[in-house]
C-alpha cells in the first residue's frame, strides 16, 4: 500500500502553503496579538508543512496510521518552539498555535488530495 496520502504536488502545493501561512498569521494575531509579516509566515509555513508531510510519511510507513498522529505531535511541539523563539510568544500559547496549525495543515492536505484525485 502507498503511504503517500499527505503529499500534494505542483501548484496545489503552493496553494496549500499559502493557506498554511494565512492560518499561521491568523493564529498568531488571534491567540497572542503578535503581527508577523506574511513572507515570514510563509517561510515558517513552508518549513512546517514540508517537515510535517515528510515526518508523517516516514512514520506512517514505519508504524502505520499511528505514525501520522505521532508526526502531528512532534511537528506541533517543534513549531511551538519556533514560534516562541521567533516571535517571543509565551511558550504555552506557542504550543497551542503549533498544535492548531499542524492539525489544520494535515486536515487541509487530506481534503485537498481527496478533492483533486481523479475519480475512478
Amino acid at each position: 500500500t502507498s503511504t503517500k496520502f499527505i503529499s500534494i504536488e505542483g501548484p496545489n502545493a503552493m496553494l496549500l502553503i499559502a493557506i498554511d501561512a494565512a492560518v499561521l498569521n491568523g493564529l498568531l494575531k488571534t491567540i497572542s496579538d503578535e503581527d508577523l509579516p506574511f513572507l515570514t509566515a510563509l517561510f515558517i509555513a513552508l518549513i512546517a508543512s514540508i517537515g510535517t508531510s515528510i515526518l508523517a510519511t516516514i512514520l506512517a510507513s514505519a508504524i502505520g496510521i499511528a505514525g501520522v498522529f505521532v508526526a502531528v505531535a512532534i511537528a506541533a511541539a517543534l513549531l511551538g518552539l519556533i514560534v516562541s523563539a521567533m516571535c517571543g510568544v509565551e511558550i504555552m500559547r506557542a504550543f497551542a498555535i503549533g498544535a492548531i496549525f499542524v492539525v489544520v495543515h494535515v486536515a487541509t492536505a487530506i481534503c485537498m488530495q481527496m478533492m483533486l484525485r481523479p475519480s475512478v
